[in-house]
Parts: C-alpha cells; sequence; structure tokens
C-alpha cells in the first residue's frame, strides 16, 4: 500500500506534528507499506527523523499529487493540504485546529 502523510515542521512552526507522523511512518514501513511524507520541513532534526523513520521526504511547495496513494493522513493545521481524490483520508485535528473532512478524523 502505498501512503502519503502530509505534516510541517521546524524551528518556526515546531516539531510535534512530525513526531507523530514519524510514529506512524515506523508502524506503516515496518508492515511493509511505502511511505511519503510532503510538507514545509525545515532543520535536519526535521529531515533525519523522517529519513531514519523510513519515509521518503518531499518538501513542499513541489507538486505533489494524491494519485497513486492508497491512503492519505494528515497531521497539519495549514488548510493547505492534499486533496482527496478519491483515496481514504485520514486527519488528525486538535479540536477546531486542521479540522477538515476526512474519511478517518482523530481529535
Amino acid at each position: 500500500m502505498r501512503i502519503l502523510i502530509h505534516c510541517n515542521g521546524g524551528p518556526s512552526v515546531g516539531v510535534g506534528h512530525v513526531v507523530r507522523s514519524s510514529a506512524l511512518v515506523e508502524e506503516a514501513v515496518a508492515s511493509g507499506h511505502d511511505v511519503t511524507v510532503a510538507g514545509r520541513l525545515d532543520g535536519n532534526f526535521v529531515w533525519h527523523h523522517l529519513d531514519a523513520a523510513g519515509a521518503t521526504v518531499v518538501a513542499l511547495p513541489e507538486q505533489v499529487s494524491v494519485e497513486g496513494f492508497d491512503v492519505v493522513h494528515v497531521d497539519s493545521y495549514d488548510a493547505a493540504v492534499p486533496g482527496r481524490a478519491g483515496t481514504l483520508f485520514s486527519n488528525l485535528n486538535d479540536g477546531d485546529f486542521g479540522r477538515r473532512p476526512a474519511d478517518v478524523c482523530i481529535d
């Protein structure tokens, strides 16, 4: 299964979204899935953390299409996230922060 995870992290926004996402990456990779993480990712800590978890990392604003992914998971308060395009879509929100329509919502 191909999984796309969208999160942002770095000195200006913190690393909480990245750390949570890297735990999902580790479990998905250990289960044999192919995981790509895309977002505004700044700093060596963030890149190393995701790389060590086993993800292919893509920095935005590079164009990222959800086409070809089976699952899209978003852990971001940012409104600019990949569209659903018929894939299974999960979203992690904190109350009203980051809330968006999804097949699975985690608050």
